[in-house]
């Protein structure tokens, strides 16, 4: 299915994340806004041992973004913290590139009873939730998760499908963005060696503007 209008304005809001027209959290309110799921979380997923760090938490209401960070941050400082069911339950579809969706790897029922769920999903109200992989190498992975309630109903396959575009574009914008970060940190470090030389520096292009100077 073709994207829609408001899909298609999603994917130049991921672009313009590496531009600087815009930011990731809000290209991620956009997306949430399109899938009515009212929070959403970035943060890293340690693939050996399926913990989670640098985690920052996107949402459509303020005080939910507060409650949810609030609680994230209660979780982290516990000595025993207990861990995430849908991590120790959906690591490896994660890891292989899948959009896992929570009713998928676990029972509500038994979800219910997982004290990560009384600790932080419940007092979220969330029932659902989706996750998948942004980027990553090695052990640390950049990873995305959303959530709603019980009254927003099922995942559809329309929303499956909005959730892997948006996967995709976002992946590419994140690569860009580091391939971008690196580019500029080759050209600083150029820039201060030639800082560094006794002597003077003009560099030009072909049209003969002034690219860097050290005189």
């Amino acid at each position: 299915m073709a994207p829609s209008e408001a899909e298609v304005a999603l994917i130049d809001s991921v672009y313009g994340i590496t531009t600087g027209e815009t930011s990731l959290p809000k290209a991620i309110r956009e997306f949430l806004s399109l899938q009515t799921d009212p929070i959403a979380a970035m943060f890293y997923l340690d693939s050996i041992v399926h913990k989670v760090s640098d985690s920052q938490v996107v949402g459509m209401d303020s005080g939910q973004v507060l409650l949810a960070t609030a609680l994230f941050e209660k979780h982290h400082e516990m000595l025993d913290a207990p861990g995430n069911p849908f991590l120790s339950a959906g690591a490896d579809k994660l890891i292989a590139g899948e959009i896992v969706l929570s009713d998928d790897i676990i029972a509500f029922a038994t979800l219910t009873e997982d004290e990560y769920y009384k600790l932080v999903l419940e007092p979220l109200a969330v029932r659902r939730a989706m996750g998948w992989i942004v980027a990553g190498r090695g052990q640390r992975w950049l990873t995305m998760g959303s959530g709603r309630p019980a009254q927003a109903g099922e995942y559809t396959r329309r929303e499956v499908e909005r959730a892997d575009l948006f996967r995709r574009h976002l992946a590419r914008a994140v690569h860009l963005q580091e391939l971008l970060h690196e580019r500029r940190g080759a050209r600083d470090l150029l820039e201060h060696s030639f800082q560094q030389l006794p002597y003077g520096i003009l560099l030009l292009d072909d049209q003969r503007n002034i690219l860097f100077s050290n005189l």
